[in-house]
């Protein structure tokens, strides 16, 4: 029964269950969840097929009120998906959400993943999505596509959204915004130094990626030296900065989980996982104050340097 409904829209798909009966509808999302979990994620024809399920169960849900289907909760096989695979000679991902069984594929709908990804206020899945689309060597046209598609969505959900993934986002468009800005002085053989040490000048030092973009351009162009060694632990400073402001994120995510009771984890795993991610952060130590320091320093130095070229 159930391969007839492979081949069909999602429109007919809703059509034809709507005019199921409750039980039948039960019957039928019962043989799809099972068909799912009893479907290798392998190859490229058997996610096709997860994806034909996906919207079968999706036409049900939308169809048939939630109660009866509650029963069908615990251990859903569609929610909360999370499935890399290579499509091609690329990496592809498809993920679901924990309130519905619709996959979200990436590569064939960008905008919407991302859209619905952002929506969930859940920064971790943004960022996964983000570092796969640019994994790879990509072009400053799809950068800049990127920039509008991340400023868009955020521009319609902000007042949603959670201060966290807000800070994200927001760090992330300026970052993309900037190289697309000056992408002509970022690619230039040899390094225009000039050029790069004066974007480092007027930059406010907010988003501390552009900096340690900037910093490694301007290392690129000298040779061994105090500046070198200087601008090498300023980068090495930086690095240290965010990874200790990524794990108080995710230290304040897992107690938060470990609050509501709702992880998919037992409380021991997300308590040790919370105990190691502190642990790390008393080694870096908290480098916002040294970061600062070290930055002024510096840039007192590259201005002091460039006033002399002139």
């Amino acid at each position: 029964m159930l391969v007839q409904f492979l081949s069909k829209t999602s429109k007919q798909l809703k059509k034809h269950c709507a005019l199921l009966s409750n039980e039948e509808k039960q019957s039928l999302y019962n043989e799809v969840l099972e068909e799912v979990k009893n479907t290798p994620r392998n190859s490229q024809g058997n996610i096709d097929k997860l994806k034909k399920l996906s919207k079968v169960a999706v036409a049900i849900e939308e169809t048939t009120d939630s109660k009866l289907l509650e029963q069908f909760n615990d251990g859903h096989p569609l929610r909360e998906v999370n499935i890399a695979y290579v499509s091609g000679e690329a990496t592809n991902y498809l993920f679901s959400l924990g309130d519905s069984s619709e996959l979200y594929d990436l590569k064939e709908n960008r905008e919407k993943a991302i859209y619905q990804a952002i929506k969930s206020n859940d920064r971790e899945l943004v960022k996964h999505l983000l570092m796969i689309l640019t994994s790879d060597e990509i072009e400053i046209e799809f950068f800049k596509e990127l920039e509008t598609l991340l400023s868009g969505v955020y521009e319609e959900l902000k007042e949603n959204l959670s201060q966290d993934t807000k800070n994200y986002l927001e760090k992330n468009i300026s970052l993309k915004r900037f190289v697309c800005s000056n992408v002509d002085v970022l690619i230039a053989k040899p390094v225009d130094m000039q050029a790069v040490v004066n974007l480092f000048i007027v930059q406010s030092g907010v988003n501390y990626k552009i900096d340690e973009l900037l910093l490694i351009k301007i290392a690129e162009g000298l040779e061994e030296g105090e500046l070198l060694s200087q601008i090498n632990q300023m980068i090495e400073t930086v690095r240290e900065h965010e990874r200790f402001v990524e794990l108080e994120y995710k230290v304040r995510r897992l107690k938060s989980e470990l609050a509501s009771g709702k992880s998919k984890y037992s409380d021991e795993v997300i308590k040790f996982s919370i105990e190691e991610r502190e642990r790390e952060m008393g080694e870096i130590g908290d480098r916002s104050n040294q970061v600062i320091s070290e930055r002024e320093k510096l840039l007192s130095r590259l201005s002091n340097r460039a006033s002399r070229r002139h």
